[in-house]
């Protein structure tokens, strides 16, 4: 009996078929990960975490887990270990940010397996060596891109600011 409904990445990368509303589940390595977040909506926080996920055809995939799953995973992440890290995500969704596909989880229905001995993550744990021939390399930290509002960009001179009347005149002089 499989209960997993395994999503290949390459559909995802590809966007091929990709139905946003569906869930699906995902098996890959971790091979990157992402401070974790707070995102404060009113009143309400929640924390989350991206990790990059990598297949056996090294294609990868960005994945956002949040709430308990970040309690979950976190521990895991800083472990010093020789072994990859392998992960099964159950009930994810995909969505779409610039253009490029991410995964995501779904409050209160995601559930992850860690390493697990499940037939899937063997099978696929299986198809490593062939791909990798042995290179194993640790899960590195990232730092996540620091974003800035245009008031920001603004304030601190990180761009140009021109006015109409600037414009005109950088026409006329044939100088932008």
């Amino acid at each position: 009996m499989n209960i997993f409904n395994l999503r290949p990445f390459d559909q995802l990368t590809n966007q091929h078929d990709v139905d946003e509303t569906e869930l699906f589940d995902v098996v890959g390595q971790v091979v990157t990960y992402e401070d974790v977040k707070t995102y404060k909506q009113g009143d309400d926080q929640s924390v989350f975490i991206n990790v990059v996920l990598e297949d056996d055809q090294r294609n990868r995939i960005l994945a956002t887990l949040w709430s308990e799953l970040v309690d979950q995973i976190q521990h895991h992440l800083t472990e010093s270990t020789d072994e990859p890290l392998i992960v099964v995500f159950q009930h994810m969704k995909a969505q779409k940010f610039r253009g490029n596909y991410s995964v995501r989880s779904c409050w209160y229905e995601t559930n992850i397996w860690i390493n697990p001995t499940l037939p899937q993550s063997t099978e696929f744990k299986s198809r490593f060596p062939a791909v990798r021939q042995s290179n194993f390399e640790p899960i590195t930290q990232t730092s996540s891109q620091q974003s800035y509002s245009v008031r920001d960009e603004l304030d601190k001179g990180i761009i140009l600011f021109k006015t109409i009347r600037d414009l005109v005149q950088c026409t006329q002089e044939c100088s932008y």
